[in-house]
């Protein structure tokens, strides 16, 4: 009597592989959830990256611009060429 007792405790003790499958299902869901959020964040951060060079490049033109005229605002100038000696040389 009391090796089928324990042979039923452990039966329930046992996953069943239905319950097996299901939590490895949502193992991988997390996972991939996971993963979605992390390469949603790199890729916004690519994105920005890509915005400040664009814009850093538009600067240099206009910078470069100004630096090859004669006259022109005299900050404006220093500003220019601390840039482009800082980001071009």
């Amino acid at each position: 009597m009391e090796e089928q007792e324990k042979a039923k405790v452990n039966k329930k003790r046992k996953l069943s592989l239905k319950t097996k499958i299901i939590l490895f299902e949502l193992l991988v869901i997390i996972a991939l959830i996971i993963a979605g959020i992390y390469f949603r964040s790199r890729i916004i951060t690519s994105n920005n990256y890509i915005e400040e060079h664009n814009q850093l490049s538009k600067e240099k033109t206009r910078c470069e611009e100004l630096m090859s005229r004669q006259s022109g605002d005299f900050d404006q100038y220093q500003y220019c060429r601390q840039l482009l000696q800082t980001f071009f040389e």
